[in-house]
This record gives structure tokens, C-alpha cells and sequence, in this order.
């Protein structure tokens, strides 16, 4: 969000808590009667919510969720208009939400230890996710989709209980860990910089930064280095063609950046990535579930009817949304629709 100073037409940077959006998604989806609990129908129905948050009002699916999609879609909502749009998706399930929230560059693993803020997640990997909502020494709040009114996976829509989702004390759960967030995204995801446009550093510094992710991609990418935009890209094309001294890269770092977009898709992507093409496309396969494994990170069937319900757009649009996961979601709408 950007605000121009009065008398100077200076425009400041004005920074966001998209950790507080998450949190505000998630308290509406917690405490609304609309949404209860369902692993069937976990990503809602039609129609949508109106929930005002910290970015402006946010439409929500009416309808039910269950744990992780809860989650996961707080977030998704929240990153919504930064450089990491797209990059945590709702059509997700608590085994992968650990690699997808890391990958994505906004989060850290925490022990049980480490003291939770509000929008961190608890995670037990294999079977259940909640919010952190509240724990500063007052009050130590969590927000989760629990159970179902028949005490199983499913049952009529909407909370029919009060406690199908709910806000309630914390407790000791089998939580695996904390996905801490590192509020990166607050200002849109890159390091800007001020005063001579352009961060001050070695090229080689700041070429390992940028492939860390810490100055976005694309045109945030371009403000983010303002005059030393060439140099700095430059340097990090050779590190990625092979042009360090050891010829060493990080297969899931690359991967990652691929699901990003950062390669582009089809003939492109092979071209940038070159001999490193099939490594690299191997583990994005696997990282999306293509390879068939059970482990699989997003529901392609799911993410193809939000599609067709229209959740995702058209056009380049949908493109920009989907990101790299946009050929094989299309491919499948196009089966459904055929």
C-alpha cells in the first residue's frame, strides 16, 4: 500500500502485517456460522463472504474446510498483490504444508519450544494444522477446523456445533513444530531500496541474495536493485548456467524457483535451465505431485474446479495465478469441460 505525502508527491512504502491478514482470514473462517467443518468439501461451496481486513476487504468461498485448507487459504488470501502471490496455495494437505511454506522463502521451522505469533502455524504433519491467533502473555489463542458434527469427516454444511471450527485456548497437541513467519512479504517481498535507488554490497553478495529470493522477482526484483539491476542479474545468470567455481547448485532451491515461475514454462524453461533441465524438472515433478507419488503437495482436480467456479480467473489472469502449476491445472479443466 502506497500513500503520497502531502505537498511532495513523495510516495511511501506503507508496510502491511500480512500475518495479521492471515489471522484476520482465519478468525472469520473460525467464528462464522457458514463455515464448518468437511474433508469432501473442504475448499467451500458458491457465494462468498465479505471480511474486512488490514489490505481492504477480502472475498472468501462460503462453505466448509477442514483443517489444513483453512490454513492454507488464510495465507493465500493474505499474499495476495505481493511478489510471493501464488506461492502457498489453499489445495494443499498438512504433509506438504511444511515444504510448501518453507519453500516459499516466508517461513522458518520452529521447534515446539519457540514462542508462536499470530499467523504462525502449528503443524502436526500427519494429521492435524491450526493458527496461532493470540499469545502475548495474555491470552494464548488458536484457530482450527476440528470435527465434523457426526464426529467424522463430513456432515451438513456450515458449524453446526460452534466447535467445527473454532477459536479456543492453546493446547498441547502432537505438534510436530512452528512455521514461523519471517514477515518478508510485509512490504512486498523485496528488500527496497533508498536513497541512491540501489542496495550497496558486493555483486557476488548480492547476486547470493537474489537467488535466496530476497529481492522478489521481476519488476520487484528490478526496483529492489534500481542502477545495479544489471550487474547483479548478470552475476547470478552465470551462477545458474554453471559458471561458479565448483558447478554446484541446489536442486530444490532451482526447483522451487521453477514452481515460482522465475524460468518461464515449456521451450523457455529448458533453455534457461539448460543441462541442469532434467534434475531440476525431476523435483518439480515430484514437489507438485506429478511423479504419482502418494505425497502429493496440491489436488489437481480441486485446483481445476476452482478454475471452472471461476476462483481463478481467465486469461493471463489465470495464468499469473496458477503460475507454474498452470499447464497441468489447464490440461485437466480442459479434460473435465471436454
Amino acid at each position: 500500500m502506497a500513500g503520497a505525502s502531502a505537498g511532495t508527491g513523495e510516495v511511501k512504502e506503507v508496510a502491511i502485517s500480512r500475518a495479521n491478514v492471515a489471522a484476520q482470514i482465519m478468525e472469520h473462517l473460525c467464528t462464522c456460522p457458514l463455515h464448518g467443518y468437511s474433508q469432501p468439501g473442504r475448499h467451500g461451496t458458491s457465494g462468498h463472504c465479505s471480511v474486512p481486513t488490514d489490505t481492504g476487504t477480502i472475498r472468501v468461498t462460503k462453505g466448509d474446510r477442514d483443517c489444513s485448507s483453512a490454513v492454507c487459504e488464510a495465507w493465500e488470501l493474505a499474499l495476495v498483490g505481493t511478489a510471493y502471490d501464488g506461492l502457498i496455495t489453499r489445495y494443499n494437505w498438512t504433509g506438504g504444508m511444511r515444504e510448501m511454506f518453507v519453500g516459499s522463502g516466508l517461513f522458518s521451522w520452529k521447534p515446539m519450544s519457540f514462542n508462536a505469533a499470530r499467523g504462525d502455524i502449528y503443524l502436526d504433519e500427519e494429521n492435524h494444522t491450526a493458527m496461532c491467533i493470540r499469545n502475548d502473555g495474555t491470552a494464548d489463542l488458536l484457530g482450527e477446523f476440528s470435527i465434523s458434527e457426526t464426529g467424522g469427516i463430513d456432515g451438513e454444511p456450515g458449524d453446526q456445533t460452534g466447535r467445527e471450527s473454532w477459536i479456543h485456548d492453546y493446547y498441547s497437541g502432537h505438534w510436530d513444530g512452528i512455521l514461523h513467519y519471517n514477515g518478508k512479504a510485509d512490504t512486498g517481498g523485496a528488500s527496497v531500496p533508498t536513497g541512491s535507488g540501489a542496495p550497496s554490497g558486493d555483486v557476488s553478495e548480492l547476486a547470493a541474495r537474489v537467488i535466496a529470493g530476497e529481492f522478489g522477482n521481476g519488476d520487484a526484483r528490478v526496483a529492489a536493485l534500481g542502477n545495479r539491476y544489471n550487474e547483479v542479474q548478470a552475476e547470478v545468470n552465470r551462477i545458474l548456467s554453471g559458471g561458479s567455481s565448483g558447478g554446484s547448485y541446489d536442486v530444490d532451491a532451482m526447483a522451487r524457483r521453477v514452481i515460482a515461475g522465475e524460468f518461464g514454462n515449456g521451450d523457455e524453461r529448458k533453455r534457461r535451465l539448460g543441462d541442469k533441465y532434467r534434475a531440476v524438472q525431476q523435483r518439480v515433478n515430484e514437489i507438485l505431485g506429478a511423479s504419482g507419488s502418494s505425497s502429493t503437495l496440491m489436488d489437481v482436480d480441486a485446483m481445476a474446479r476452482a478454475v471452472i467456479r471461476g476462483d481463478y480467473g481467465n486469461g493471463e489472469e489465470r495464468r499469473r495465478r496458477l503460475g507454474s502449476y498452470y499447464s497441468v491445472v489447464q490440461a485437466r479443466v480442459n479434460e473435465m469441460l471436454s
